[in-house]
């Protein structure tokens, strides 16, 4: 499979040059290149005396130091702090000192003379990069400080908590020279690419969800939970391109137990039996705590282990969900974190369209604030599905995934990623929809969610089939699932099974026509069914909103005006974002039309398509002139490369508009991100709609 084509979780923000929204490399935090960027600098820079790396245990802070390594440029020295050195004059700085006789004493001479001639030997000056600073002996702190403050080395610590660093360091830090560089975790993008790069298949949206949040979206965790994953049949490569879940639980031994044990060999022995005690009662409150409790609480907080929690930081918990299990486990109490993702009844989308998600129900009962709101998003993003309300949809969208990405479990991130590709499927965007579906059907495939199987493959079907109606060949609605009966899988249905044998009927004293009601009226006329004279009129009355209107004029009996009204109505839904209803396969409704008529249908949809192009093109000139003070620092080429940043265009496509290479792009965007004080594109998109440079683009 071909990876450009292959499904990227990329939801929300601004628009590419297909009108297709997106934000790249933004759903979690600050993409990787942001840092490299940032290390890259200081690694050049000779006044720099001291970087602070703040991360986590596992976290990639040693590879990114490595990819921001310039050939022929440092020299790399890593020095990890360990429980027996500490216990030596410096200890952590014995492996340098080898012109040092058994017998003789060591001083910080000798520590210095080693490093000088190194940069003798090499050129330039040494990077010495520190984990487990709190494990180094006092000696060793003190000649590395010394030597960082007078920039005969460039010191890299590599720490959890700025605040928990030893004295001997604390001086460099916050004055000319200190740099510091706190790394997040993997964004969900990241985790995405990860699994590709590792396995070479793609990640199904509820793999991709899974492994992020059991990872903590962690490089480390997440490498050994997916190899323990595939190992134990939790994860596997379907048709040789798609990453799919497994029924059964999740492993937690192996790597991510070998991971775990390793990290906690550095805590004593009472460090130690805190966290398994902890880890057995998932939370403890801090008042309940002994006396000689407490500092190895303090402890455990700097080295990263544990956080405090509650609104008065009253309480402390396991920072990682998979050395929280790993205890448990050692322990023999059950995992809680090895429950296995499963569909609800018919699936998970089934489930959330007909109210049943029980995933949903457990976010509104944990009654925190964000989780509440993330369900009154949920809820939107249901209505306005049901309701046919295209742009809310992708606003309801392009909230859910950016702000609360964090609390969405990884059934209703599925559910999203299926909202998705009905918006394209809607929109006439089958180009963008194609590789959800694709993603969808593998993990779907041999699963019990038929709902969800059957409106997967019957999307994939209608996409396939559209441009030749003789092919289209729609699937039976089975009626058992009811509960899951709406406009659009009456649109995908094949008619003798859809609820159209009756769908235009109603009661002649019945005033008002639901939104719901109006779409169910426009499928069955695309079914080819007739609207009876008495509710044409009713819908003028009725239709304040652009269906209402729409289903007013395709409903017309007039002979003389037929053609001319069911062509405005056709308008009026490619104007709501409803292509689909314009479009030819199975389209019944289209038969009134006379083959000009139909041509003018065909090119209404072509010229909406181009516009959306041109609009997207128009709104990165408008950049170009903006005159917003903050974009004056830019050169013109520069906010050329903004303005095409921001609406979504990758470094390849920006290169071949602006005809220069890759690596220009990225010069430009480097420069783009110092000038403007921002840390990546994520940024550089949002500031841009801040200055009402660019005006929306409607898809």
């Amino acid at each position: 499979m071909n990876e450009n084509n292959a499904w990227r979780p990329n939801f929300g923000g601004n628009a590419n040059a297909n009108g297709e929204k997106y934000v790249e490399g933004s759903l979690g935090g600050k993409p990787r290149e942001t840092y490299l960027g940032k290390l890259k600098t200081v690694l050049q820079d000779d006044s720099a005396m001291a970087l602070l790396m703040l991360g986590e245990h596992g976290d990639d802070r040693g590879a990114l130091l490595a990819q921001a390594q310039l050939a022929d440029t440092n020299e790399f020295i890593y020095i990890v702090g360990t429980t027996y050195a500490q216990r030596l004059n410096y200890g952590a700085l014995v492996f340098l000192l080898t012109d040092v006789g058994p017998n003789d004493s060591v001083g910080p001479a000798d520590v210095v003379r080693s490093f000088s001639k190194m940069r003798r030997r090499t050129g330039c000056r040494p990077v010495v990069v520190v984990q487990y600073p709190q494990l180094l002996d006092a000696q060793s702190r003190a000649v590395l400080s010394q030597m960082a403050y007078s920039r005969s080395i460039l010191l890299v610590i590599l720490a959890v908590h700025a605040e928990f660093l030893p004295a001997e360091f604390v001086p460099l830090c916050g004055g000319p020279g200190y740099h510091e560089v706190n790394v997040d975790p993997f964004t969900v993008d990241e985790v995405h690419q990860a699994l590709i790069e590792e396995f070479g298949a793609v990640p199904t949206p509820v793999t991709t969800a899974e492994m992020w949040h059991r990872s903590q979206g962690n490089p480390g965790w997440l490498e050994a939970l997916a190899l323990d994953a595939i190992a134990s049949g939790k994860l596997a490569i379907r048709d040789g391109h798609f990453l799919c879940t497994e029924h059964g639980v999740w492993p937690h031994g192996a790597r991510v137990e070998s991971m775990a044990l390793s990290q906690i060999s550095i805590l004593s022995d009472s460090e130690r039996g805190l966290i398994q005690r902890l880890a057995a009662s998932r939370s403890m409150r801090i008042s309940q705590l002994k006396e000689n409790d407490l500092a190895d609480v303090d402890h455990l907080i700097g080295w990263g282990f544990v956080e405090r929690i509650g609104s008065n930081r009253e309480a402390i918990i396991l920072n990682s969900k998979l050395l929280e299990d790993v205890l448990r486990s050692e322990m023999h109490v059950e995992p809680i974190n090895l429950d296995s993702v499963t569909e609800a009844g018919e699936g998970n989308f089934f489930a959330f369209i007909s109210e049943q998600s029980n995933e949903y129900l457990e976010l509104a009962s944990s009654g925190t604030p964000r989780s509440l709101e993330l369900c009154q998003l949920l809820g939107e993003l249901r209505t306005s599905l049901l309701d046919g309300e295209v742009e809310d949809t992708e606003q309801a969208i392009h909230r859910i995934i950016p702000e609360y990405v964090e609390e969405l479990p990884a059934e209703l991130f599925e559910v999203v990623a299926v909202a998705q590709a009905i918006l394209h499927v809607v929109s006439d965007r089958f180009h963008q929809a194609q590789p959800i579906l694709d993603s969808m059907f593998a993990q779907l495939e041999d699963s019990e969610a038929t709902y969800d199987l059957w409106l997967v493959r019957s999307m994939q079907n209608f996409i396939k089939d559209i441009d030749d109606p003789s092919r289209h060949a729609p699937l039976p609605f089975t009626e058992h699932w009811g509960p899951a009966r709406w406009w659009f899988s009456e649109l995908l249905a094949s008619p003798e099974t859809t609820a159209g044998h009756d769908p235009l009927t109603t009661s002649e004293s019945q005033k008002n026509v639901s939104q719901r009601e109006l779409l169910e009226m426009i499928v069955g006329l695309r079914h080819g069914y007739q609207l009876p004279d008495r509710l044409s009129n009713q819908m003028v009355e009725c239709g304040s909103s652009k269906l209402g209107t729409a289903l007013a004029l395709m409903a017309s009996s007039s002979e003389r005006d037929l053609e001319s009204e069911l062509l405005a109505g056709l308008e009026a839904m490619i104007d709501a974002g409803m292509v689909v209803f314009a479009l030819p396969g199975a389209n019944r409704a289209l038969e009134k039309l006379s083959p000009s008529g139909q041509t003018l249908v065909a090119s209404c949809v072509n010229r909406r398509r181009k516009s959306i192009v041109s609009r997207s093109r128009a709104t990165r000139e408008d950049v170009l002139d903006g005159e917003s003070p903050l974009l004056e620092v830019l050169t013109r080429r520069e906010k050329f490369v903004a303005a095409a940043a921001a609406q979504g265009l990758n470094n390849q496509q920006i290169a071949k508009d602006a005809g220069v290479s890759i690596r220009t792009v990225e010069g430009h965007l480097y420069q783009i991100y110092s000038k403007l004080a921002i840390g990546g594109r994520r940024e550089l998109s949002s500031m841009v709609a801040s200055l009402d440079i660019v005006s929306s683009v409607e898809v």
